[in-house]
C-alpha cells in the first residue's frame, strides 16, 4: 500500500472543498472495486455513490520507477480527473480536479485546457525534481575512469616502476650502475586472456668513462613489465628486470613487433631476429623469449640461416683454391614431443651449406631443436 498526504479535492455538488492533511491509502495496480470500496464510495473524491475507476496506469522508463495514475471519478454529468505520482525515495502526490461538462460553452474549454496544461507542467516538475541529481557527476567521472584503465599501459611509468628510478633523459640510471632505456612494447594472448609488455634494456657501463660498453660480445640485459587485461583493467602481473641478454657492440637489435611461436595452450615465445658473424661466416636465427602467463624466460637461440658470403669466391684464388659460396634459410614450427614440458622445434632449412671435401657444397638439412630444462638446443650437434 501507498500512503498519500496531500491535498484532497471533493466535489459535493457543484462546489468544491478543500481537505488538507487526510491520509489516504491505495492499492498500486488493483482493481476499482477493491481500491475504492465499489460504487458506494470514491477514496479520492470521499463521496458517496461516487463511482471511483482508474483509468490509465503509466510507468515510466528506468531509471524512474514512479508510477502516475489517473483516476475518475463520475458525478452526474461530470468527471473528476485525478493525477498521483510516487516517488522512490518519498511520495509525492499531485492531484488535479478539471470538471467537465457536458454543455458547450467556450469558457469551460478553455478552463478544461488550462487546467491539463497546469497539470503535465506540474507532473513534470515533480519527475525532474525526484530525479537523483548528483547520480550524474559520478557517472561521468566512473567513464573517465574506465577509458584510463583499459587504456594500454604507459611505457615510461612501467619502466620506471620495473627499475625503481625515474628517467633523465631517455635513460634510467639503475641501482646497479646500469643505464636502462626503453627497447619495445606489444600486445599479445594466451587462450582467452589477454597480456601486453614493455621491454625496457639494460647496458653495462664503462665505470671510467661512464659511456655504454661496445665491445662486439656486449650486448645489453632485458626486463620485462607484465600486464594483463582484467575486469577492472589492466594490471601489473610482473616486473622482471633479468629475463636474458641479446645483441652486441652494447646494443639491442631494432624491433617493432616480435613474431609469436604458440608452444602450447598455456605458453608462447616471442621469437627475436638476432645474428652474428666472424671470419666471413655469418648465422641467423630466433632468440626465443618464453612466457606461461606469469614470467618470461630466455629460451635460447635457434639458428635457421647461414652463409659464408664473407669468405667465398666461386672463381679460383690465385693460390689455384676456391672457397664455394653456399647460404641458407629456415623456418621454425612446433613438433608433438615434449621435452621438460616444452615441444621440440623443427627448424626447415632450404638452400645449400658446406660439405666435405668430396662434396664441399650439399642441400641444407632441415634441424630439431629440443629444450634441455634450460634452453633449447641443436640436437643434431649432440
Amino acid at each position: 500500500m501507498h500512503k498519500i498526504t496531500a491535498t484532497s479535492s471533493r466535489l459535493c455538488g457543484d462546489s468544491v472543498t478543500r481537505l488538507t492533511g487526510r491520509r489516504e491509502y491505495f492499492h498500486v495496480g488493483l482493481t476499482a472495486e477493491s481500491d475504492c470500496h465499489g460504487w458506494h464510495e470514491c477514496r479520492f473524491c470521499r463521496s458517496k455513490n461516487l463511482p471511483c475507476r482508474r483509468h490509465l496506469s503509466i510507468e515510466p522508463p528506468s531509471p524512474l520507477p514512479e508510477v502516475v495514475e489517473v483516476i475518475s471519478c463520475s458525478f452526474l454529468n461530470g468527471k473528476i480527473f485525478i493525477l498521483s505520482l510516487v516517488s522512490p525515495h518519498s511520495l509525492v502526490s499531485f492531484l488535479s480536479s478539471t470538471i467537465m461538462q457536458t454543455d458547450n460553452r467556450p469558457k469551460s474549454r478553455k478552463t478544461l485546457l488550462i487546467g491539463l496544461i497546469a497539470t503535465l507542467a506540474g507532473i513534470g516538475l515533480a519527475v525532474y525534481f525526484s530525479m537523483d541529481r548528483e547520480a550524474v557527476g559520478p557517472e561521468q567521472e566512473t567513464a573517465t575512469e574506465t577509458i584510463r584503465r583499459f587504456s594500454k599501459p604507459d611505457a615510461y611509468a612501467a619502466l620506471q616502476e620495473l627499475y625503481g628510478s625515474e628517467f633523465s633523459g631517455e635513460s634510467i640510471k639503475t641501482e646497479s650502475g646500469e643505464l636502462a632505456g626503453f627497447w619495445f612494447e606489444q600486445g599479445f594472448s594466451i587462450g582467452d586472456r589477454d597480456y601486453y609488455v614493455i621491454f625496457g634494456k639494460a647496458q653495462k657501463i664503462d665505470p671510467e668513462t661512464g659511456a655504454p660498453l661496445d665491445s662486439h660480445v656486449q650486448g645489453v640485459k632485458v626486463g620485462a613489465a607484465t600486464y594483463r587485461l582484467d575486469s577492472d583493467g589492466w594490471r601489473a602481473i610482473g616486473m622482471q628486470t633479468g629475463i636474458g641478454e641479446i645483441g652486441s657492440w652494447g646494443e639491442a637489435p631494432d624491433i617493432k613487433q616480435a613474431e609469436i611461436l604458440t608452444l602450447s595452450s598455456k605458453r608462447i615465445a616471442f621469437m627475436l631476429d638476432f645474428g652474428y658473424g666472424m671470419g666471413g661466416y655469418f648465422d641467423d636465427g630466433k632468440v626465443l623469449f618464453g612466457f606461461d602467463g606469469a614470467t618470461w624466460a630466455d629460451l635460447g637461440f635457434v639458428q635457421t640461416g647461414g652463409n659464408n658470403a664473407g669468405g667465398c669466391d666461386d672463381e679460383p684464388l690465385p693460390s689455384g683454391i676456391t672457397i664455394p659460396c653456399w647460404s641458407y634459410t629456415g623456418t621454425i614450427s612446433v613438433l608433438s614431443d615434449i621435452h621438460h614440458g616444452y615441444p621440440d622445434l623443427l627448424v626447415a632449412r632450404t638452400g645449400t651449406q658446406s660439405g666435405d671435401e668430396q662434396h664441399p657444397i650439399n642441400s641444407a638439412e632441415n634441424a630439431v631443436y629440443r629444450f634441455d630444462g634450460d634452453k633449447y638446443a641443436d640436437t643434431g650437434s649432440d
